[in-house]
């Protein structure tokens, strides 16, 4: 052998050595290439898996609270109806169970969900079955007859309380928007011989009253004209007249007639005002304490004392 075949043969050894070396990271390159394709195909699959479990558990669970909702539907209907239903919401609760029991430990599978269903599918086709066997022994006429009956009592009981609560919650606003006068002064008045009148204690003397109270702001009232009864009561018990004779009105309360002496009508605009009126019936006072009782669409408002000598 030649000293240039030697040289070549040495020239070449480096050459075949980096080729073998090249082709090898290539093929470690494509290996760990696949691999990584591979292991992101599988994460795929699993994230497809998971979403389509969740949308069936989802779907399998709403089944099982629109049979429950259903079956509760028909409670009350009729006693032997109610005792099938109680049965069937047992098992269906039982059956709901150990469905949730399996989701929650993580081992729900396809196969499951459609053993489930396939359960649920059968209480509600039992339950639908001796539905039918009632109406096929004439007992649905009983069903429709109790399901009518109940209808029309609860609707009776119903419309007895709104009645009731309506009536109360009238009378509430009744009661609230009655004008309750404070600061009731009365005083008696004589007529001098100029005219005049001019302020007196004294019974004898006494040919008029002078009632003045003010009524407050209520906003619940109506700016209206409203009307106030007033009661004049001597020591001895007797409500004083008009000469004309006896007018009387309901006691809101009672409900019984009682007597009055004047009557104030008040144009009120929802502010405070402080009207008078005055009592010139032809009367006799005597010496001792007299009330006054003024009322408000039957309802006593406003109660005040005073002294005659």
């Amino acid at each position: 052998m030649g000293m240039n075949q030697q040289a070549t043969r040495r020239n070449l050894v480096p050459v075949v050595l980096l080729s073998t070396g090249l082709l090898g990271a290539a093929a470690l390159a494509a290996y760990f290439g696949y691999e990584r394709h591979t292991l992101q195909e599988h994460q795929r699959a699993m994230e497809a898996k998971i979403v389509a479990d969740s949308a069936r558990i989802m779907d399998l669970d709403a089944r099982f609270q629109a049979a429950h909702a259903e079956l509760l539907s028909y409670k009350g209907l009729n006693r032997e109806l109610d005792s099938i239903i109680a049965l069937k919401e047992e098992e269906l609760n039982r059956c709901r169970s150990q469905f949730l029991t399996l989701v929650r430990r993580n081992k729900i599978t396809e196969a499951e969900c459609a053993k489930h269903l396939a359960a649920l599918r059968h209480i509600d086709s039992t339950f639908r079955q001796q539905i039918l066997a009632l109406q096929a022994a004439n007992k649905l006429a009983d069903i429709e007859r109790d399901s009518l009956g109940r209808l029309v009592l609860a609707q009776r009981d119903s419309l007895t309380i709104l009645k009731a609560t309506n009536k109360k919650l009238s009378k509430k606003v009744e009661l609230a928007s009655l004008l309750k006068p404070t600061a009731i002064e009365v005083t008696g008045l004589r007529t001098k011989s100029s005219g005049k009148d001019a302020k007196t204690g004294k019974a004898k003397k006494i040919d008029q009253l002078k009632i003045c109270f003010t009524l407050p702001k209520n906003e619940i009232a109506e700016a209206d004209t409203q009307i106030f009864l007033i009661r004049i009561i001597n020591p001895e018990g007797t409500t004083f007249t008009s000469a004309t004779g006896t007018r009387t009105f309901i006691h809101a309360e009672t409900g019984n007639p009682l007597p009055y002496s004047i009557s104030a009508v008040i144009h009120y605009k929802n502010v405070e005002v402080t009207p008078c009126v005055y009592f010139r019936q032809d009367v006799t006072y005597i010496n001792g304490t007299y009330t006054i009782e003024i009322y408000q669409n039957g309802y006593l408002v406003g109660t005040q004392r005073f002294d005659l000598k």
